[in-house]
């Protein structure tokens, strides 16, 4: 099994995802939408599985490598969630990466594999929209604990 992952580190803009094998440990494991580990170059990022499948659409299969572990058991990112990174990377052709970095929660850089995502380390948020720069004060006041 293959997934197609969008590796959360700078990139070339053009590239959307990168194509990871699924070994047989993580095979029943894997969900759309989890926060993964996977190897980057002589680096170990973070990615966001958003496509998972039984065959790679890459034409050589030797280079590619394997998700080295799930860090979140849970996704991160829901269907509805994946399906608006599709869409903000088509409409806005803003590349992938940026659009997923932009709806992730603030993530610890000392985030252990197969946390859940209720671990307290993780703070929700909520992206609030408003109408013009003039009323975010009057917003702002509806939010006890804004910051």
């Amino acid at each position: 099994m293959y997934a197609q992952v969008v590796v959360l580190t700078n990139q070339s803009p053009d590239i959307k995802t990168y194509t990871y094998e699924i070994s047989e440990v993580l095979q029943t494991k894997i969900k759309i939408g989890q926060l993964v580990s996977v190897q980057f170059g002589n680096r170990n990022p973070l990615g966001v599985a958003i496509e998972v499948r039984d065959q790679s659409i890459e034409v050589s299969s030797n280079k590619i490598k394997p998700i080295t572990s799930i860090v979140l058991d849970s996704p991160i990112l829901l269907p509805y969630q994946l399906e608006l990174l599709k869409w903000l990377n088509f409409y806005y052709k803003a590349p992938m990466v940026n659009c997923a970095k932009a709806m992730l929660p603030p993530i610890p850089k000392n985030l252990p594999a197969n946390s859940t995502p209720h671990n307290p380390q993780l703070t929700p948020q909520t992206l609030v929209l408003v109408p013009s720069i003039n009323q975010i004060p009057q917003t702002l006041a509806l939010f006890k604990k804004a910051k």
